[in-house]
This record gives structure tokens, C-alpha cells and sequence, in this order.
């Protein structure tokens, strides 16, 4: 039981090491949702781990980013929400 257990995570990715990073949006967009790809010039880069709305009306978005990947993106990045 317990390595059919420990197989589900490893498929789920529940043990895979993320950086988490949040973003401030002034919308999320309606097709935005939990566990979609965070995406820099067509490769996935990250997850969206929750979407957060605002007093002030913006949307807050939790990121679980690879680690391996974020040397490639500036700190300053601008972030697009695009349907795909």
C-alpha cells in the first residue's frame, strides 16, 4: 500500500522541489486556474498554485516554479495571462 502510495505522488509531482513566487495582477483572466502552466517563450517553467482575488480587486497568483529553470528569467519580467 504504501509504494502504491508513494508512486501516486511521484506521478502527481507531490515531491518535486518548486520555487514559490507570487504574482499581482490586475486580472486573471476567466480561463485561469490552479495547476496551469506557467509558460516563458513556450516552455513550461512553472505551475499556477492558487489564485487569490483582492480587496482592491486584483488578482493574486501563487506560482510553483521550477528551480532549474528561474536562473533564465529576469526579476523584472513582465507576466502576460494568455489562454492557450
Amino acid at each position: 500500500m504504501v509504494i502504491f502510495a508513494v508512486s501516486i505522488g511521484l506521478f502527481a509531482g507531490k515531491f518535486t522541489e518548486t520555487v514559490p513566487v507570487t504574482v499581482i495582477s490586475d486580472r486573471a483572466g476567466l480561463v485561469m486556474n490552479p495547476d496551469a502552466k506557467v509558460k516563458m517563450r513556450g516552455v513550461q517553467v512553472g505551475t499556477v498554485k492558487s489564485i487569490q482575488y483582492r480587496p482592491d480587486g486584483k488578482a493574486e497568483l501563487q506560482l510553483d516554479m521550477d528551480p532549474s529553470q528561474l536562473h533564465l528569467i529576469p526579476s523584472n519580467v513582465n507576466v502576460d495571462i494568455a489562454s492557450s
